[in-house]
């Protein structure tokens, strides 16, 4: 069974040099990969992999003022060793005023 379609991402500048990514739950997730790009179409990189369920939010810091990020969410299943990803989230972008 693959993961649900991560929905309702937001990010915000939440403190200095700082972006606070948020998304609603995931059916069947076992946790979710945070990708962030300094462009809308492409350079995705994974930042986080949150390890937990529950976990519906990841700081990122360190990020450089000025500067526009983009971020995607998806969730993953894990099947004893295995890891089963479902769709990536719409893209999200957040510009770093603090």
């Amino acid at each position: 069974v693959k993961p649900a379609k991560v929905t309702g991402v937001k990010a915000k500048n939440s403190s200095r040099k700082a972006a606070t990514v948020s998304w609603k739950k995931a059916k069947n997730a076992s946790g979710y990969v945070v990708y962030r790009s300094t462009s809308k179409k492409s350079g995705f990189k994974a930042v986080k992999t949150v390890k937990s369920a529950k976990t519906l939010s990841y700081k990122n810091t360190k990020l450089t003022k000025k500067k526009t990020y983009y971020y995607k969410v998806r969730a993953y299943k894990t099947y004893g060793k295995s890891k089963t990803y479902g769709s990536y989230s719409s893209v999200v972008s957040v510009k770093i005023k603090k």
